[in-house]
């Protein structure tokens, strides 16, 4: 094992700038607190002295106005305290040292190993993924409170026993040194500035309604929503400072665990774990999805975890991995193959470094290796295919209703994750170009692509598969620097392609991105029209229906369809995003009015899509049923009150919209590509 952890000056230095950022806040929470108290004790001498000098109605009503004023201004200082903090954990299942005690043992070691606690309670989930948590997060900032492990089933399932050990390890890594409570502290402060800032519903439909009784009440609510405003507007400032430096300690306790965990068992079973997880997690949710979305009957999974075992075993066949024993190695150019970004900046609002700055930071540490170990975790349960089992059933229970589902097969369902993947993906021929990329629109009917001759060798080639990632890349820097021109105002540079640009750069490097994606767009789509003429002379020598060129025109037009689509879609957002919380009600109003006008052309387009024969067996009983429902709203404002029931119609009906929109283009454009496939088949 190698030498103790110590915490590091970056680590330090995060903490430090955490906790005095905590005093700030404390020092202005208990002014402010201090201040709402006196004045309500003086409220209830003022009210006293009102009443006691003249007892009538009027004096009694402005007593009750004083100690009105005062005590609500004092109970949204409060209101936190009462506000319970409820986490569902009816997803995991508790399991007991009689039941697994391998298990227990192993942990037991590397309880003893790091110098923790051992867990309080220990729970088992299907999710790929590993935690710790407190009962109590307020309680552990006071008391040496025991934490409890959760350790997912689909982690377990596609690691070894080192790399469990890691992953544990790195959990109780976050506990392992007393300066770690700064998290505690952090986190239950950043409740509290977050409940008196945007968890004030239920505050503010009681105040409303006590305003409703009479207009004298009404006044006071002005001067009470006066009063919380400055005080939330101080708030709004400390609450960026310390979450922003919550974030930086976030990032900081990462890499502490993380050295935990590798003087424990070398850095190389994280490295190994770290890059397999998404992977894994891929696997995991693609088998969910196929029960969701593609098997149409109501059946369950005898065993979710074999068959994300399949999964990962063939999406690492696809990716050319190595395997280890009956585990994929996954590295370094695995993860980032696809992603052409150029933009760097330090996210100070990122909680977490990414999976290749994590082990930058292990390697770097010069740690010794133990001796690698190919034993699978799952071989630490006494029965893992029973423990599996029970995960999936709890699972298929919790979200159906039908307890008595037939079972699927994983013979079955092999057969269905191929039939899905044929429908999900295209053919490996086309070497991921049109995964981040559409057939550009041209004119099909100019003649040039009916006479000049395309070999083989001039589609698909390595610089345009580049370029097709190339121009994904642009898309996504274009993205990100959209979101930190509007929404991060408080980087002051970034690189990009590693050149600096300063804040005031940012728009001329957004035009540049623009000029750049303009230029790649037009190289690609002189691509595509040789792909076009390429195939149209296989169709042409092979004497086919000429679906080609209708197949296309098909696509084309479905393409100029989505952006018209995505518009009618992006408004009827961009309505909702004006309905907050206090607007006045003729604001209200007039955003219903614009928002059912809106509706019109969507409404019009959505049983346009309901129409297409593509979609018959996409739409269910449920997605009409909120279409009809949609249609017939009168109104989205009874008075003063929303019509709940037709939000939550409109909001299922934009969720089914855009599920429609790409299916159908993904469609035609599957079509199109399909059908190049078996002209390539039949030369």
């Amino acid at each position: 094992m190698n030498q103790a952890v110590e915490v590091s000056k970056d680590f330090k230095n995060s903490a430090t700038k955490a906790i005095i950022s905590i005093v700030v806040f404390l020092v202005f929470y208990l002014a402010i607190l201090s201040l709402a108290i006196y004045g309500f004790t003086l409220s209830l001498k003022a009210a006293k002295a009102i009443i006691s000098s003249k007892a009538n109605l009027y004096t009694g009503a402005l007593a009750l106005f004083i100690i009105g004023f005062a005590g609500a201004l004092l109970f949204f200082l409060i209101k936190f305290i009462f506000k319970p903090n409820k986490h569902d954990r009816s997803h995991l299942i508790e399991i007991t040292e009689q039941e697994e005690p391998e298990l227990f043992a192993f942990i037991q070691e590397i309880v003893l190993d790091i110098n923790v606690d051992f867990p309080k309670k220990i729970f088992l989930t299907t999710e790929v993924n590993a935690a710790v948590f407190y009962d109590s997060t307020f309680l552990s900032m006071f008391y040496p409170v025991r934490k409890n492990l959760m350790i997912g089933m689909g982690l377990i399932n596609t690691c070894t026993r080192l790399e469990l050990k890691a992953i544990i390890a790195h959990e109780f890594g976050h506990f392992s040194q007393r300066s770690m409570k700064a998290g505690s502290y952090v986190s239950n402060v950043n409740h509290m500035i977050f409940n008196m800032l945007y968890d004030n519903d239920s505050y503010n439909k009681y105040m409303a309604k006590v305003a409703s009784t009479h207009g004298y009440i009404t006044i006071l609510m002005y001067f009470m929503e006066f009063a919380i405003k400055a005080i939330q507007w101080v708030l709004r400032i400390l609450y960026k400072v310390v979450n922003k430096n919550y974030l930086a300690l976030s990032k900081q306790m990462e890499y502490h665990a993380d050295e935990v965990a590798a003087t424990l068992v070398g850095y190389k079973p994280l490295e190994t774990s770290l890059y397999r997880i998404e992977l894994a997690d891929k696997a995991f949710n693609t088998a969910i999805n196929i029960y969701v979305n593609h098997i149409k009957e109501q059946t369950k999974s005898s065993n979710l975890f074999t068959e994300q075992s399949y999964i990962l075993t063939e999406l690492a066949k696809e990716n050319s991995n190595d395997f280890m024993g009956t585990l994929p190695i996954v590295k370094e150019g695995d993860i980032d193959r696809f992603k052409r970004s150029k933009i760097e900046f330090n996210d100070h609002w990122n909680s977490h470094p990414s999976t290749l700055q994590r082990i930058d930071r292990l390697k770097s540490l010069f740690l010794l290796e133990v001796e690698e170990d190919e034993t699978l975790a799952n071989t630490l349960f006494k029965d893992i295919n029973q423990t599996q089992k029970m995960l999936t059933n709890k699972l298929f229970e919790d979200a159906l209703d039908n307890k008595t589902q037939l079972t699927t097969t994983l013979e079955d369902f092999k057969q269905h994750y191929q039939q899905y993947k044929k429908d999900n993906t295209f053919h490996k021929y086309y070497k991921h170009y049109y995964d981040y990329n559409n057939p550009k629109i041209f004119d099909l009917n100019d003649t040039l692509h009916l006479n000049k001759k395309v070999s083989k060798d001039e589609i698909y080639d390595k610089k345009s598969i580049e370029m097709s990632l190339q121009l994904a890349g642009l898309h996504d820097d274009q993205g990100t620097l959209n979101d930190v021109l509007n929404n991060n105002k408080e980087l002051k540079y970034l690189h990009y392609n590693q050149e600096k640009y300063k804040r005031n750069q940012f728009s001329q490097l957004s035009d540049k991105l623009a000029t750049d994606r303009k230029e790649l767009e037009e190289q690609l789509k002189l691509h595509d029209i040789k792909v076009y003429q390429y195939f149209l002379q296989l169709e042409n020598i092979q004497n086919k229906e000429p679906l080609l060129k209708r197949y296309y025109e098909d696509f084309f037009s479905e393409d100029s369809l989505y952006d018209k689509r995505m518009e009618l879609y992006q408004n009827i957002v961009y309505n909702l995003s004006g309905l907050r919380d206090g607007i006045d009600l003729d604001t209200a109003r007039n955003i219903t009015n614009q928002l059912s006008r809106a509706l019109i052309p969507f409404i019009a387009e959505m049983k346009a899509l309901f129409e297409l024969d593509h979609n018959q067996k996409d739409i269910t009983i449920d997605m009409s049923k909120y279409l009809d429902q949609l249609d017939n709203i009168k109104t989205f404002l009874y008075g003063d009150r929303y019509n709940e029931e037709g939000f939550t119609a409109l909001n299922i009906c934009l969720d089914n919209f855009t599920l429609l929109t790409i299916k159908h283009f993904f469609y035609l454009k599957k079509q199109v590509l399909d059908y190049q496939i078996t002209l390539l088949q039949e030369q």
